[in-house]
């Protein structure tokens, strides 16, 4: 059973907007676009994601971005202390990186919940231009890149030749996205590697010439120095927040927490230090820049290293832009555009190349670009507030089907807006623009707060504000009404992380089988499979016969099932030889719609737990894998303890 198929809140079969089950692999094109993704194709590891951030960020963009901040005029301590600050925000990136694996969905499906699915519209707009924006950034490095390889070797692009190099970086840049997941995160982790290997021979060169004495800088005001600040931010972890999802939820449902938060912060924020850092000893060492004033990348390298250096920057910076395009694909699917997530992806890069040689032919590349760095702060914020604050109120627990299934959804409610997180978004950017900088951008504007409070004329504040008032006043608006929600998402997952197995008791000494079934029942002997739902795994437990000591075997039919989650299953066998000295203790099985606990057969029986011998298999009588769920199991048989007809529709 494949990713086509999904439990909604009453068992009904749903379609999704990407096509058939596929197998996680590289180097074939994922068919998965916003639907959910089931359990059985959730192959990635907390390490995978770490080197799918770490390829990206080890980048030659960061470099730029270390350099870029001294313009402002900062000391190199000054500098320093905005990069270790600002990239402590790539802790925003690992908070908003922990939904992915309970939804299995992407940020912006996600972001379904507290906005509801037509309000999601508006926030989803502005993500699917700021990642435009960025991948616009990229391919225009690339191009300028490749002029400036081609002037060094003699030979001047004309326009004509320029616009060819434009197509070419733009359908270089639509490979890896294209193929999707599982390829992106393979070919970026082995990248990874590679610029590990670059950046210290650039590392090498730079230290090499060195000499922190002989640079004399004014310190910047406090003011300049936030808005320096901003550009970090706004280039590292909160930039990259409404990516984080789209990448962990691949990840599998049970991944703690803790470890899909580290491996997305020090996946980009271990890179993001180094290379900003080495920008601004790069700057310090000389004003010359490598080639044209628009690569921005101090020339603190041999001459003969140029040409290496430039062939490296155009892969690393296609491989960033691969994140960028990949998300911006899967936000138009949010949108509501009907279109496959490869066909997005093919729109998102015509979009990109036109854009890129407007600006190249006519616009100017730095004040545009630093204006769009300043400004999707103010809208990022809020989101981000509002995004984790929601998260936080309905107890880090979705409901996944109800992301995507409309009017039949909890999170529909009102005309499929949900305009609290309306209220807060436009409150959130109006707060960050009253207290923003972007008076050397385009368009030039200073936040009437950034001017009020004596010696932080000019201050930038807008990332802090955004956040502070668009979670505080989604908070004062939702808070009762998304408990509400959460509470009824509780009621219909009476047993949170329950588990529908297949319990059989082999008897080894031939000894009178005893009975064992769920009440109203007449039970299943030791030698037949028991059906039951549990609130625990029963990998570990045998029933406490005497005389003999069973072999146990369960087959987890839907392991650690939380109801609404796609209804996909990889089951195994998982036999245990019980440790005859075992500790004894009373096993209670919890079914939904029934008051309270009830114990098989309305008798105490007693179950042994733990001591358990790994490995070996029983002696006989082994039981027969299920093959999966055909069709939708309706979770409303789960009212009731399961009998004949619940276990048939299993089989």
């Amino acid at each position: 059973m494949g990713g086509d198929l999904v439990a909604g809140r009453h068992g009904r079969r749903r379609q999704p907007a990407d096509g058939p089950p596929q197998e996680y692999a590289a180097f074939k094109i994922e068919q998965h676009g916003i639907d959910l993704i089931p359990d059985a194709e959730r192959k990635m590891t907390p390490a995978g994601l770490f080197w799918l951030w770490s390829g990206a960020v080890f980048n030659v963009e960061y470099f730029f971005y270390g350099t870029l901040i001294m313009i402002f005029g900062l000391s190199v301590p000054q500098a320093v202390a905005a990069i270790l600050i600002g990239n402590l925000s790539y802790s925003l990136l690992g908070f908003a990186s922990l939904q992915g694996p309970k939804t299995g969905t992407t940020a912006f499906m996600v972001s379904r919940a507290p906005f509801g699915q037509n309000g999601n519209r508006l926030v989803a707009l502005f993500n699917w231009a700021t990642q435009v924006g960025f991948e616009i950034e990229g391919i225009y490095f690339v191009v300028a890149t490749v002029i400036l390889l081609f002037s060094l070797h003699g030979t001047t692009l004309d326009g004509p030749a320029k616009i060819v190099v434009i197509v070419l970086a733009a359908v270089a840049e639509m490979v890896l996205p294209l193929l999707g997941h599982a390829t992106i995160t393979k070919i970026l982790r082995y990248l990874a590697y590679v610029f590990i290997v670059f950046f210290a021979v650039l590392a090498g060169f730079t230290f090499n010439r060195i000499h922190l004495s002989t640079f004399h800088v004014k310190p910047v005001s406090f003011a300049v120095w936030t808005t320096a600040l901003v550009l970090i931010i706004s280039t590292g972890g909160l930039g990259w927040t409404e990516n984080g999802n789209d990448y962990s939820r691949y990840l599998p449902r049970n991944t703690p927490a803790s470890r899909t938060f580290w491996a997305a912060a020090l996946g980009t924020a271990i890179p993001s230090i180094i290379l900003e850092l080495l920008g601004v000893f790069a700057f310090t060492i000389t004003s010359k820049l490598v080639g044209i004033t628009q690569l921005g990348v101090p020339e603190s390298f041999p001459s003969w290293f140029v040409t290496p250096f430039l062939i490296f920057a155009v892969i690393q910076l296609l491989a960033i832009n691969t994140l960028d395009m990949y998300s911006s694909g899967v936000t138009l699917q949010a949108l509501g555009v009907p279109v496959r997530r490869w066909g997005a992806v093919i729109i998102d890069t015509v979009v990109c190349a036109v854009a890129t040689g407007i600006i190249l032919f006519h616009g100017n590349f730095y004040s545009d670009f630093a204006g769009f760095l300043l400004y999707i702060v103010a809208w990022l914020a809020p989101w981000f507030g509002i995004l984790i604050t929601d998260y936080l109120l309905r107890g880090r627990t979705y409901e996944p089907s109800s992301l995507w299934s409309g009017r039949a959804g909890i999170y529909w409610r009102t005309g499929g807006i949900h305009w609290p997180a309306i209220i807060a978004q436009a409150a959130g950017i109006v707060a960050a623009l009253m207290w923003i900088d972007a008076a050397a951008a385009v368009p030039s504007y200073t936040g009437p707060i950034s001017n009020h409070f004596p010696g932080l004329h000019g201050a930038d504040f807008s990332w802090a504000i955004g956040i502070v008032v668009g979670s505080g006043v989604y908070w004062a608006l939702a808070a009762r009404g998304v408990r509400r929600e959460a509470a009824q998402v509780a009621r219909s997952l009476p047993s949170g992380h329950a588990e529908l197995v297949a319990l059989r008791v082999v008897q080894r000494d031939r000894a009178a089988p005893h009975v064992v079934g769920p009440p109203g029942q007449r039970g299943a002997r030791l030698d037949q499979p028991l059906h039951v739902l549990a609130d625990q795994p029963l990998a570990f437990l045998a029933t406490d016969l005497a005389p003999g000591h069973p072999d146990v075997e369960v087959d987890a039919v839907l392991g650690r099932l939380a109801f609404g989650y796609p209804l996909e299953v990889q089951p195994r066998a998982l036999a245990r030889r019980v440790d005859p000295g075992g500790h004894l203790t009373p096993v209670r099985f919890r079914y939904p719609g029934r008051p309270g606990e009830v114990v098989p057969a309305g008798e105490a029986l007693r179950r042994r737990l733990d001591h358990v011998a790994q490995g070996q298999r029983p002696e006989f009588g082994q039981l027969l894998r299920l093959g999966g769920v055909e069709g939708d199991l309706d979770l409303g048989v789960h009212a009731h303890a399961p009998d004949a007809a619940d276990v048939s529709a299993l089989s």
